[in-house]
Order: C-alpha cells, then sequence, then structure tokens
C-alpha cells in the first residue's frame, strides 16, 4: 500500500462528499475504529472515536462553515511528507463570505493508516491561525449563509 496515493484518493472522493453529502463514498478510507482529532481549533470540535463519530464530526464542521460561505478554496504550502504508514500535509485555505474580508484558515493534517484504511486522523492548528479565525468568527459570522 502506497499511503500517499491512498491519501490522495481520499482527498479526491473527500471533495466529492463535500459537494453531493454521500458519506458512505469514505466508509472504505477509514477503519471501524478511526480517530479524528481536531488540535488548537475548539469551534470545530476536539476528538470523536469510531467512523461514523468521525464522519459526524467532518459534516457537522462542514455544515456550520465551510457550506454555509459562498467559495472555499484549498492549496497545499509544500509537498506531503511520509513516514512509513503516515502521511503529513501542510494547506492553507480561503474562504469568502458576502460583505466580510476572505478568511485564511492555515493548518497540518496527519494520516497514520492501517493497512490501506486512515485510523487517525489529526487536524492541527497553530495558537495565531485559530485565534485570527475565531476573532474573524465573532467579527463576520452572521454573515455566513444559513
Amino acid at each position: 500500500m502506497n499511503p500517499l496515493a491512498r491519501f490522495n484518493a481520499y482527498a479526491h472522493d473527500f471533495e466529492k462528499t463535500y459537494v453531493d453529502d454521500d458519506w458512505g463514498r469514505l466508509e472504505p478510507y477509514f477503519t471501524e475504529d478511526a480517530v479524528y482529532e481536531i488540535v488548537g481549533l475548539p469551534a470545530f470540535g476536539a476528538k470523536s472515536e469510531g467512523r461514523d463519530a468521525v464522519f459526524a464530526q467532518l459534516k457537522d464542521a462542514l455544515d456550520r462553515f465551510d457550506r454555509r460561505c459562498a467559495s472555499r478554496r484549498l492549496q497545499l504550502l509544500r509537498p506531503p511528507e511520509i513516514d512509513v504508514n503516515t502521511v503529513t500535509i501542510h494547506w492553507v485555505a480561503f474562504y469568502t463570505v458576502p460583505g466580510a474580508p476572505e478568511v485564511r484558515l492555515e493548518g497540518t493534517e496527519t494520516a497514520s493508516f492501517a493497512g490501506d484504511r486512515i485510523r487517525h486522523l489529526i487536524d492541527t492548528y497553530p495558537s495565531d491561525v485559530a485565534a485570527a479565525f475565531e476573532g474573524w468568527l465573532k467579527r463576520h459570522g452572521e454573515r455566513l449563509r444559513s
């Protein structure tokens, strides 16, 4: 198993799920006992355990923020890092909301695999990025589409 190829396939299918909300598409990418953690950004939760709970947390974050923005653009900041069964990506996302300045959210995602499935997914946000994002939410969150 090539963890980078598998992660890229997951990321591609995640973007499809972002559009159509078909979470069943992602089941083959996660173990049943998968864990998802968000470190440094309390607005989006902390930790979920079990594939269904992971999907519920991911969906909640998309529903509460990403899908309420007018646009969302993702970009890798540098090439992925691979260490045996772990892939780490450094990314930035740009969101637009009418009447508000573009918001930039930067983080690191680390996926640890058991075979060809993600067992542990961690999104980490630097404290300065989290503070700026949470400040943006306080100032402009009411502009998010419902």
